[in-house]
């Protein structure tokens, strides 16, 4: 039975990928850098941000492009995946599902008060810094699973829900449970081509309670 359920955040609660390579593509051009296509941008796309950054644009100065980036606020920009998403959270809590947040964006990006997902009904929320690791290296879930160890909480009690193969394959990988949402640049097909069941592939965030609901919470 699912007993705590960890969600991605980019494109999984919050709406990011076109708005970052907007945003990416507008301090390219500030700063002088050749531009890019979106194909090339998302290449790149859930690595740890500092990372995406030098594969997108090798020749930036980095800390001049995360300056920038910083300055023009663009980090506070985004908006939650839909407007129901506090609600839809706090479901789980009320059932006494933990809830964590695993991701590669920076944690510093998610603790200003003005964030659009309100993160207090998270048991742990690790961002880049909590880990050497990203996606789809499994280890990223070390610290997550030792957490979950300490509730009594087992790999096959725990689901992860990602809108990236990456995400599976991380998953699948540290023996969690995934479903797949299709609010980022991954469509069905990818993930069909690597085995998951349709069952596991929703449109959105919004329809993954009301799937566990209907399946006993059993996977």
């Amino acid at each position: 039975m699912i007993k705590s359920v960890i969600f991605d955040m980019d494109d999984t609660l919050l709406n990011s990928s076109g708005f970052s390579y907007n945003k990416h593509s507008f301090v390219a051009k500030l700063l002088g850098y050749n531009p890019i296509t979106e194909e090339e941008f998302f290449e790149h796309w859930g690595k740890p941000w500092k990372m995406m950054i030098k594969g997108a644009f090798p020749d930036a100065d980095l800390e001049l492009f995360v300056k920038t980036y910083n300055y023009h606020l663009f980090s506070r920009s985004h908006k939650p995946i839909h407007i129901d998403i506090g609600t839809h959270l706090k479901k789980y809590a009320e059932k006494g599902i933990i809830l964590g947040i695993v991701s590669t964006r920076p944690e510093s990006s998610m603790s200003y008060p003005e964030f659009p997902v309100d993160l207090s009904c998270f048991a742990f929320v690790h961002g880049e810094e909590s880990t050497q690791f990203y996606k789809p290296d499994p280890r990223v879930f070390d610290k997550s699973k030792e957490i979950l160890a300490s509730k009594n909480i087992s790999e096959k009690e725990t689901l992860y829900v990602g809108d990236l193969v990456l995400d599976y394959m991380a998953a699948n990988g540290a023996g969690l449970h995934f479903a797949a949402v299709l609010t980022g640049i991954d469509s069905r097909k990818p993930f069909n081509d690597v085995g998951l069941d349709d069952r596991l592939i929703h449109d959105s965030v919004l329809e993954i309670y009301p799937f566990l609901e209907s399946v006993g919470w059993k996977l």
